[in-house]
């Protein structure tokens, strides 16, 4: 037999052993029912643990409450400025002059017509001067004595008629001395008592309005000297100066910017599913990228009422304590400590973020079961479930960036994986 024939025989010789041999249906079934598993991975069990919760923040520094200061006069010229940007100045110190010498004159008339439309009140009130109501005094005196003794010759002439001792012209001509004197006391008395009530009500009523106008004029000038001074209204920092000298007053021209109190505030977006978790109070350790050495302590202070439809991110605002050194618009990080408890937690390693969501790979049956879970805080390389998974549920730790969803994988306990090699697998596209 020659050496084709011996070559052709001895690969035909299997292929008729197999076709006199096929494979059993148990046998197929068996290699279609379980594939060969795709990866090797371990397995991570679900469960409680305490982890210490906490809540990075990136934001920007702002002031707490800003204070604009502007001119309280207008059209004046600037002669002095005594502030600049940077300084901490304290309530009512003096900024900025401005030149008021034609306001101070006006000031200085506005007095003299103050006491003018005083001395006209006063004379309108009594127009006679105390030299005239003496000598209207002394005159009713005198025409009472005159009366006094035209009624005591009266007296005696009319004794006298009686006794035929006198003519009845001479009673009459006493009895008419009389009446005259009384008449002279009664117009004395008239004229006294005229003096004595000064001019009419009316006269005294606009001499009175005259000097209430005079003061209106004199306090308006007073409070347009004292504006003519910028002093801080607060305490704080100057973080911006827009006047120049020789520039003209204008109420719609700010002068500086500044800071009560100095007081800053960290202000920060964080998802709508973590504002519940932040209390107010808590400590928040603040950091800058600009500045890896600085390092400032805040507390939180408030929460955003709101939420935005289309972020869905809220406002913190966090006071940033005193002595800081960090600046207005600065950006920094932050982290919120919250209280330490025991959570569901899983290896952050074992949790895919895409598109928005989080999820994780669950073990069932030897398959990996892709399910979305929300995640929490992070800590020591552990992330917070707050859904999505239970206690004792078994999820893939490691490789879990070359499985999808519904692949077989072959478990291993987490000593063995590190002792094996790293499989020569590619991610799935």
């Amino acid at each position: 037999m020659n050496k084709p024939f011996l070559l052709f025989f001895s690969l035909l010789t299997p292929l008729l052993l197999h076709a006199c041999h096929p494979p059993s249906e148990e046998d197929s079934h068996s290699a279609k029912a379980t594939p060969p598993p795709v990866l090797t991975v371990s397995a991570y069990t679900v469960s409680a643990r305490p982890l210490n919760n906490s809540l990075s923040l990136t934001g920007a520094i702002q002031a707490k409450e800003l204070v604009t200061l502007q001119p309280g006069a207008n059209g004046l010229r600037v002669s002095r400025i005594l502030a600049d940007e940077g300084d901490y100045v304290q309530k009512g110190q003096l900024l900025v002059m401005h030149d008021n010498r034609l306001l101070q004159a006006q000031l200085s008339s506005a007095r003299n017509r103050l006491e003018s439309s005083r001395y006209q009140y006063a004379k309108t009130r009594q127009p006679n001067r105390s030299q005239d109501i003496s000598r209207l005094r002394a005159a009713v005196r005198q025409a009472e004595v005159t009366l006094n003794d035209a009624v005591r010759t009266e007296r005696r002439t009319s004794e006298l008629f009686s006794q035929n001792v006198v003519t009845r012209a001479e009673l009459d001509a006493r009895q008419t001395a009389m009446a005259t004197a009384q008449q002279v006391l009664k117009q004395q008395q008239q004229v006294l008592n005229l003096a004595l009530a000064g001019s009419r009500s009316e006269d005294v009523n606009m001499a009175r309005l005259s000097i209430a106008d005079s003061q209106s004029q004199l306090e308006q000038l007073r409070i347009q000297v004292e504006q003519s001074e910028l002093r801080a209204p607060v305490s704080g920092l100057i973080i911006s100066r827009e006047v120049n000298l020789g520039a003209i007053s204008s109420f719609a021209a700010p002068y500086f910017t500044l800071v009560k109190n100095g007081q800053l505030e960290f202000r920060a977006q964080i998802p709508e599913t973590d504002l519940n978790r932040v209390p107010i109070g808590a400590e928040v350790v603040i950091r800058s990228d600009a500045n890896p050495s600085l390092k400032a302590q805040g507390v939180v202070r408030r929460l955003g009422a709101t939420v935005d439809s289309a972020s869905r991110l809220g406002t913190v605002r966090i006071d940033v304590m005193g002595g800081s050194g960090l600046k207005v618009g600065q950006f920094v990080r932050g982290e919120i400590r919250l209280k330490t408890g025991q959570t569901l937690a899983v290896p952050l390693k074992s949790v895919i973020h895409q598109n928005g969501s989080s999820q994780v790979f669950v073990l069932v049956d030897s398959r990996a079961k892709a399910r979305t879970i929300t995640t929490g805080a992070q800590s020591n390389n552990l992330i917070e479930v707050l859904s999505g998974l239970k206690p004792n549920e078994k999820i893939i730790e490691d490789g879990v960036g070359f499985i999808k969803d519904g692949d077989y994988v072959k478990i291993v306990s987490a000593s063995a994986q590190k002792t094996q090699a790293a499989p020569e697998s590619k991610p799935h596209s």
